[in-house]
């Protein structure tokens, strides 16, 4: 054997030997740190959503000063990198939250512990599992020693449902960490052991749309400390009552009232002016009532369903699926950012603003480059009969025009950092604060790293394009560092010169001073109209105001100008009491387009008055006159007229403006929408200066009440006064009461419930809603109506337009909610449904 290949092969082992002995075990500090991480929920997550990670660390080394971090490079499925400071003396233990954004392959995150010299100091790997959009998430807060209920069967769909089990401590102390979750249930545990930032988290996700139910019960006190200016009571004591009739009737389960009578303590209270009573005892004690507050909904369940006699019902699941479906609607920019491409693309519009040279100036650039170079230059160099200096000329002056081009192009991108900064702004009337959701996007004037830092209490993190097809500037993909210390901040991360890095960020913040009332008031000849008035104490000037109420849209002439004042009548605004207009699915799915079967990308292009579809709300804020129609891309078609400004609200709007099932989802809610041109927020980009192009839309819920002519008055509640929720779908995961295609064996139960305001005390007639698709070759159908008397379906023909129902009293179930079936098997022909939906009329 060659000298040389015994020596490589001697070297090799002698390395791999010493590789061995260099590969140390760990180290006395590692060994004496300890690191717990209760990820998402119970190990959950949401596509995009942030999610919280509980850490606890423990050390009994030496003192550490450092960061816990959760990097890309470690964890692919991480959106960004995300860290927080740590700083842990010896024999010290910490408890602290890390939020981080993830993709839907995430299998495990990894989390490391890395001191102020870079040095991993220990890490460790943990489990976690995608959730899918429609599959509902439902956490329950309980210290019960017996256990807790199981939740996970009320699914709806044919989806999924899961339960997260937390302690208080679980809790995050950011609202925006709850987002993705269904339904928050507090029972039988000490909210005492609540911080005031997740106290105030819980509050604000209540505010923001969230679902909270808080239970009662011999240990009503410690569950309800933390939520007494949430709950639609205010405890004070127990009772005793014999039995839970109001619950039955919820749970429509008549067959188990046996099963409820006995002796039972229950919370009592104070109502609120504002609390609904959904039960009571037969003796009229309030056993379950509900408040709205905000944009969400809390209830109180008055018994502990941990113990008998709700513990082991065979209705509760039932009674909670009441719950669940019974709520009032959430608007259709309640959902977050579905299209942020869109979103993008209005960051990226900036009026007035052009990272390139004007056309004509461009052109004599390039006109005066040519005739010096060229003619000028060679009747120049003739007449002094110097041709050959052209060698040196030409050089000089390509020399000359690059450094001129450059200075003008350098000068033209300035030096400051161009913040574009897209807001909405979301209040209601029985809440002091407000929820907002924000784009931003950072121009570069020339490349460098950049910090970009937020001052309150928002989260921030990097987005990106879905779809970079054809997209050369802007938006690059590049890594970035959350860092979550007192507040947010992205830290070094680089841009290319005339490139646009962007940004969300959320968060709640005090509501501005824009207010409202509005009556709904309801006529003998079944006429509902609309008044009310709009006040404007801020210190800016709402433009384009627009009020939104269910089938009408009011533009104001005029801008609400501080301390303006604008009145409107019900004799020139009626309110659309019959129609075509869909009902609103609970099913909403937030960050995801949810659309059904219906045309996305080609309803839109033909606008009419009676135009719907799942941009019909933006179209409604902007103006059909002024509305841009899209492409798949977000590329505008140019058919109207518009400014750069309107380009740019338009795709702000259509970025989290999402009709889903094509309902505009307003039931007897009204709306103003205006327009600010500043931003509530402020950031800091370190090392730069930097100014804002600001475009903030402002959606003030206002106030409303009910009122009708005379006593006795009959009300109709409209298709699109109900919720909808799919209780089964077989052979379809899509089906819908709106564009309903069966083709197969498909079979879905549709649960039809009147929003809160339209639950009518007496229903005099009810009527099935049958819209018909010109795609189905049949326009008559046959429908099953569930009857909750004799618990059994009952087969009804319907046609289009209305068919009424024959004692309607056997199919109004609880809170008059109406269950509906439709099948298609192998015999029937292809189906098609254009709309599906129930209408009442009765009296308040």
């Amino acid at each position: 054997m060659p000298k040389l290949v015994r020596f490589v092969i001697a070297l090799t082992l002698l390395l791999m030997v010493s590789a061995g002995s260099w590969a140390a075990p760990p180290t006395a500090q590692q060994a004496l740190v300890t690191l717990n991480v209760s990820a998402g929920y119970d190990g959950y997550f949401r596509e995009g959503q942030w999610t919280p990670l509980l850490i606890t660390v423990s050390n009994q080394g030496d003192a550490i000063e450092g960061r816990l971090v959760a990097r890309q490079e470690r964890s692919p499925a991480l959106t960004s990198t995300f860290s927080t400071p740590l700083s842990l003396a010896t024999g010290a233990r910490q408890t602290l939250f890390l939020y981080v954004t993830l993709r839907n392959f995430a299998q495990s995150v990894t989390l490391e512990l890395i001191d102020n010299n870079n040095e991993i100091i220990t890490e460790i790997p943990v489990l976690i599992r995608h959730l899918p959009p429609r599959d509902k998430l439902y956490v329950v807060v309980s210290q019960a020693s017996s256990g807790t209920f199981d939740l996970s069967s009320i699914a709806t769909g044919g989806n999924q449902a899961v339960q997260a089990n937390w302690q208080p401590a679980n809790l995050p102390d950011k609202a925006s960490a709850l987002t993705a979750v269904n339904w928050l249930v507090f029972s039988d545990a000490d909210s005492g052991e609540l911080t005031l930032n997740q106290r105030r988290a819980v509050s604000e996700w209540v505010n923001a749309g969230g679902h909270l139910v808080v239970t009662g019960g011999a240990n009503w006190q410690p569950t309800a400390a933390a939520f007494t200016d949430l709950l639609p009571l205010t405890p004070n004591g127990t009772t005793s009552v014999t039995d839970f009739a109001g619950l039955v009737t919820l749970a429509a389960g008549a067959v188990e009232a046996d099963a409820l009578a006995g002796d039972f303590v229950i919370t009592t209270g104070d109502l609120l002016p504002d609390a609904q009573v959904l039960a009571s005892s037969s003796t009229g004690t309030p056993l379950l009532t509900r408040r709205r507050y905000g944009g969400g909904t809390v209830d109180y369940l008055a018994a502990s369903p941990l113990i008998a006699p709700l513990r082991g019902w065979g209705a509760l699941d039932q009674l909670w699926l009441t719950l669940l479906t019974s709520v009032d609607v959430q608007p259709s920019w309640a959902s977050g950012f579905s299209n942020i491409d869109v979103g993008i693309d209005g960051v990226e519009l900036l009026p007035g603003y052009s990272a390139l040279p004007e056309v004509t100036s461009l052109i004599g650039f390039l006109v005066l480059y040519i005739v010096l170079v060229g003619p000028v230059n060679y009747i120049l160099l003739a007449r002094i009969n110097r041709r050959e200096l052209a060698w040196l000329t030409i050089p000089v002056l390509i020399v000359v025009f690059s450094v001129l081009a450059w200075a003008t192009g350098f000068n033209l991108r300035g030096n400051e950092v161009l913040l574009s900064r897209l807001t909405v702004v979301q209040s209601w009337a029985n809440s002091d604060t407000a929820y907002a959701e924000q784009l931003i996007g950072l121009l570069a004037p020339r490349r460098a790293n950049y910090t970009l830092s937020v001052n309150d209490n928002r989260l921030l993190r990097p987005v990106e394009r879905v779809n970079q097809t054809g997209r050369f500037f802007g938006n690059t993909s590049t890594a970035v560092e959350v860092y979550q210390g007192a507040t947010f901040a992205a830290q070094n991360f680089p841009v290319d010169a005339s490139f646009v890095a962007s940004f969300s960020t959320s968060a709640s913040l005090p509501a501005p001073a824009i207010s409202g009332q509005a009556t709904i008031s309801y006529e003998v000849d079944g006429r509902q109209g609309v008044r009310g008035t709009l006040r404007n104490d801020s210190d800016f000037t709402l433009t384009n105001p627009v009020i939104l109420a269910r089938g009408l849209v009011i533009r104001l002439e005029e801008d609400l100008a501080p301390g303006a004042l604008f009145i409107f009548d019900e004799a020139s605004y009626l309110l659309q009491a019959t129609g075509s207009a869909p009902p609103t699915p609970i099913e909403l799915v937030r960050g995801q387009v949810t659309n059904n079967n219906s045309a996305y990308y080609y309803n839109r292009y033909y606008y009419s008055e009676d135009y719907i579809g799942v941009d019909r709300t933006a179209l409604d804020i902007i103006g059909g006159d002024r509305y841009e129609t899209l492409n798949y891309y977000g590329i505008g078609y140019q058919n109207v007229q518009t400014d750069d400004e309107t380009r740019r609200q338009q795709r702000f709007l259509n970025a989290f403006m999402n009709d889903q099932y094509n309902s505009t989802a307003r039931a007897n809610n009204v709306y103003l929408i205006g327009w600010g041109d500043t931003a509530p927020f402020d950031e800091e980009v370190a090392g730069a200066g930097w100014r804002t192009v600001d475009s903030t839309v402002y959606i003030t819920a206002l106030a409303v009440d009910h009122q009708a002519s005379a006593a006795g008055t009959e009300v109709v509640a409209s298709p699109d006064q109900f919720t909808w929720v799919a209780l089964e779908r077989e052979g379809g995961d899509d089906l819908s009461p709106t564009n309903l295609s069966l083709y197969g064996d498909n079979t879905v139960v549709f649960r039809y419930t009147p929003v809160p305001s339209a639950v009518l005390t007496e229903v005099t007639d009810l009527s099935v809603v049958f819209g018909f698709s010109e795609n189905s070759g049949n326009n008559v159908i046959a429908i099953e109506l569930w009857d909750w008397r004799s618990r059994a379906w009952e087969t009804f023909t319907i046609v289009p337009g209305k068919t009424r129902i024959n004692r309607p009293e056997r199919f109004v179930g609880p809170l008059n909610a109406v269950q509906l079936r439709i099948s298609r098997d192998a015999a029937d022909g292809y189906r098609s449904v254009g709309q599906l939906g129930v209408e009442q009329t009765g009296r308040f």
